[in-house]
């Protein structure tokens, strides 16, 4: 817009930044000291920043939310660390954690080996499974889950957050048969503002119009 020119921008609907990813589960390793790859599994895997609302680029901006809603992404959940299967002592990889509401996912952007209702295979050759209760719809975020079968029980991973809300962290505790490698709980992806950029002049919220944050 010109410089000069005041803008009244109005919203009725939702506008609501993509939900944050969840966090990255690790790939299952099963050495300790032995391997250099041993540092980067300790590392803590948070859930990420959901996305702003509204990006203001102009200096007389007047903000009318009438009856709708602007919204930050919520942040996606941390994972657990990856860990060892106590009795046969083989690696068994971390769970992610869910992603932020709406449409948040895990590994966004990384190839897909195979695909199907219940789970996805990533990296070739099927590495690294994550159940799609990760993955978060328009208004439901995703959900943590622990792997649980007759030979071990994992810790539990954070769930994703709400419109502007972050995400919770994973729970390093109701494990059986799984040793750690010593990594703490990932954390949820970060809060933030709405509206980023130059701040309106003015914000109006009438008619139940509101702004979802989590500062």
């Amino acid at each position: 817009f010109p410089p000069g020119l005041t803008v009244n921008l109005t919203i009725k609907g939702s506008v609501v930044g993509r939900g944050g990813d969840g966090g990255l589960p690790h790939v299952a390793f099963g050495a300790w000291t032995s391997d250099p790859n041993y540092n980067f599994t300790r590392t803590r895997r948070d859930g990420f920043q959901g996305a702003k609302g509204l990006m203001n680029r102009h200096s007389k901006l007047n903000l009318i939310i009438d009856g709708g809603t602007l919204a930050r992404g919520g942040s996606g959940g941390g994972a657990t660390p990856s860990g060892i299967y106590t009795e046969l002592g083989y690696g068994v990889q971390g769970v992610p954690g869910g992603a932020g509401a709406p449409f948040g996912r895990v590994m966004t952007g990384q190839p897909i080996y195979n695909d199907t209702q219940d789970w996805r295979w990533y990296l070739e050759g099927g590495y690294l499974m994550v159940v799609k209760v990760t993955d978060a719809e328009a208004e439901v975020p995703g959900k943590g889950y622990r792997t649980q079968n007759d030979r071990y029980g994992s810790p539990l991973s954070g769930d994703g957050g709400g419109w502007g809300l972050r995400g919770s962290k994973s729970t390093n505790d109701g494990t059986w048969n799984w040793q750690y490698h010593g990594t703490t709980e990932g954390q949820p992806g970060a809060g933030g503002t709405a509206i980023v950029g130059v701040a309106p002049l003015t914000t109006q919220l009438i008619n139940g119009g509101k702004i979802l944050q989590t500062l």
